[in-house]
């Protein structure tokens, strides 16, 4: 295994955390294989420090999440949202919704 990774009989294979994704639903099947350590992801087939990963572009008026929550679109601006954490992705900033893509004023809709 690489820097920063360790054999384990029981991981998880291609299923382990990355930049895109660093928190991955997997299933509990054993698949012996190199696994990222603890608060390292897996990026471009190696693993680097979470706080590492590089920045993700998103469209004006938006941020990026790492634990993403449910987006308010113009549709759907107050969505019944559960404290889960979904995919990380963009999200509007304050006073703007999804719409087509990008992130509109409120007032736009």
């Amino acid at each position: 295994c690489g820097e920063n990774a360790h054999f384990d009989e029981c991981g998880h294979g291609a299923c382990q955390p990355t930049c895109d994704n660093p928190a991955p639903f997997c299933t509990m099947q054993c698949i012996p294989s190199c696994q990222c350590d603890n608060g390292f992801v897996l990026h471009d087939g190696k693993c680097i420090a979470e706080d590492q990963c590089p920045d993700r572009k998103c469209p004006e008026n938006s941020h990026f999440r790492q634990c993403g929550t449910c987006k308010r679109t113009c549709e759907n601006p107050n969505p019944a949202c559960t404290r889960e954490c979904k995919p990380p992705g963009c999200h509007c900033d304050s006073g703007y919704l999804w719409k087509e893509e990008r992130c509109i004023p409120r007032s736009q809709c």
